[in-house]
């Protein structure tokens, strides 16, 4: 089995019966440690891309929000493919308040970071294009396969370089000292 990579979208509901930030609908998947998918029926058919989702993928989350950048708010690793809850688990499970769906995935080792990361520190860097790139087609539908491992890699690899350069004291010199270069975690 190979691992594959995949984002997962949220943002707001400003219209409809409840209104929640994509935060809080965020903040609410990963205490129930399940992410509800259900298909926009204005999009393309998402349920082939969801019976590709198996156990042990590893996940980053996405957030879009009107009037805000887009940014990413942390990662998990599914735990089980697409499946339809019982009615019993979907009871604890399910809340329609914050748009759940009694199809999804559950997931686990979840990583909400503390500092998210801006989707523009990804200009320029690998797949992600010269520069010019523009994120929204880039980040279609709710769920889109990563192309790579790589591109995993770079989003994770940005945050940790964002938190670092937020944690690293500053430093009077009294002479110019030339910035080294940062040294990346190197991952298997």
């Amino acid at each position: 089995m190979t691992t594959k990579y995949w984002v997962f979208k949220v943002k707001e509901e400003t219209g409809g019966l409840y209104r929640r930030s994509g935060i809080e609908i965020y903040n609410h998947r990963m205490a129930d440690g399940f992410w509800g998918l259900k298909e926009d029926s204005d999009k393309i058919k998402e349920s082939a891309i969801f019976d590709q989702l198996e156990k042990g993928d590893r996940i980053v989350f996405y957030l879009v929000e009107a009037g805000r950048e887009s940014r990413f708010l942390g990662t998990a690793t599914l735990s089980s493919g697409i499946e339809k809850l019982d009615e019993e688990k979907a009871k604890t499970i399910v809340h329609k308040d914050y748009l759940d769906s009694d199809r999804g995935v559950f997931i686990n080792a979840i990583d909400k970071w503390k500092n998210y990361l801006s989707v523009e520190c990804l200009r320029g860097k690998g797949p992600f294009g010269d520069g010019r790139v523009k994120f929204s087609p880039f980040f279609k539908g709710n769920v889109k396969q990563l192309g790579s491992r790589s591109e995993f890699e770079i989003i994770f690899q940005e945050h940790m370089i964002v938190n670092s350069d937020l944690k690293a004291p500053k430093k009077k010199r009294d002479h110019f000292v030339p910035k080294q270069p940062k040294k990346l975690p190197y991952r298997t």
